[in-house]
């Protein structure tokens, strides 16, 4: 029989130092939110198995040795910020990040996104063309559509860089690389049946999303329609059109064109929104019921903007393709809420993709 007073449930429920809920992970020393050393609290016979690596004795008296923890707070001890050495748990506790963060961080990701595209593009077209003066756009775009396509989607990972890089100021300075990645929705010791049962749940929404999106497409072509008096069929056409134009046509490009959007589009895109900006807009209200249903809505416009800001010369298309990307930001939200990672949600983005991307080969094929 377990003894459920020795778990690490019981135990380590709460944080000692500031009564915090705990979500125990064996990579854990601090505390995320006010910087308590955990460690000690964990009994000694039991260290090995909650770090689930072999530990010496010497190692385990060093884990313990730890010098305590944090100051105490202000209110019982006055002391200055600055005195207190950088190597020191408690020199920065873990905050939220809220609205600022939220809102600018996608930016500075896509403007940099589109340097370091510009940037490599430049200098590839430095490399490969002899007499740049007389280039033919039209015929290099053809003869290079391949790398054109490589630089476009591998440079999109910055949107799993930049947030990952902007979570350091809100971390504890002895804070781990996965504990600011599990902040923004990637998780680790997941067991093989937890991934699996992620990915199923994931795989079953992309099929949901799929339904409803195209479902909400004719809805929001008919409004169009009724809106701007363009007829409806004809935005359906527009929006295939615009799609095509770079669209991939050979095998080779079509196989690298899936695998780069399940291996970049679909994991940057929900890092960047979903981890990052929907979480900054959540701790942004003091209400968590209220924070989360604002996010998702919030997050869902940020979203659907990014995507369709090409559009602002066209308001019926900038209309047009605005609820569609809204409720496809609402379905992914939803799931990173109720999974509280983002496995499922990448999955079902990664999915969709290429759902679309088989489903227009046959349109336009």
């Amino acid at each position: 029989m377990n003894d459920s007073s020795n778990s690490k449930h019981a135990i380590l429920r709460y944080c000692p130092g500031c009564g915090k809920p705990l979500e125990w992970s064996s990579d854990m020393r601090y505390c995320m939110s006010c910087g308590t050393y955990l460690i000690k609290f964990i009994p000694k016979e039991k260290i090995e198995e909650w770090m689930n690596i072999p530990l010496t004795s010497e190692e385990i008296d060093s884990l313990y040795s730890v010098t305590p923890n944090r100051p105490p707070p202000p209110h019982k001890q006055e002391y200055d910020p600055q005195s207190i050495p950088k190597y020191h748990p408690s020199y920065r506790a873990r905050k939220p990040w809220k609205w600022g963060a939220a809102l600018g961080v996608p930016i500075l990701a896509v403007l940099a996104k589109l340097i370091l595209s510009v940037v490599i593009l430049l200098v590839y077209m430095v490399l490969v063309i002899e007499d740049i003066t007389n280039l033919d756009v039209n015929a290099f775009l053809d003869e290079h559509i391949l790398a054109i396509t490589i630089i476009e989607f591998s440079t999109q990972l910055v949107f799993l860089l930049i947030p990952f890089l902007f979570t350091a100021p809100f971390f504890p300075q002895n804070a781990s690389k996965k504990e600011r990645w599990r902040s923004i929705g990637i998780p680790f010791g997941l067991t093989t049946s937890e991934w699996f049962k992620e990915i199923g749940i994931g795989a079953g929404f992309s099929l949901i999303m799929t339904g409803l999106v195209y479902g909400v497409q004719w809805l929001s072509a008919y409004l169009t329609q009724f809106i701007f008096g363009i007829p409806a069929q004809e935005i359906l056409n527009t929006d295939v059109e615009n799609i095509s134009v770079a669209f991939p046509s050979t095998i080779p490009l079509i196989i690298i064109y899936s695998l780069l959007m399940i291996f970049s589009i679909a994991p940057s895109e929900e890092v960047l929104f979903r981890g990052f900006t929907q979480k900054g807009f959540q701790n942004s209200f003091k209400n968590p019921q209220v924070g989360k249903l604002m996010a998702l809505v919030i997050t869902a416009i940020y979203f659907s903007a990014f995507h369709i800001y090409p559009f602002v010369i066209s308001p019926p298309l900038l209309f047009f393709t605005f609820f569609p990307y809204f409720s496809l930001s609402l379905i992914l939200g939803f799931l990173f809420i109720w999974r509280k990672n983002l496995i499922s949600a990448i999955t079902a983005h990664a999915l969709y993709n290429i759902i679309q991307f088989l489903i227009l080969i046959f349109i336009i094929t």
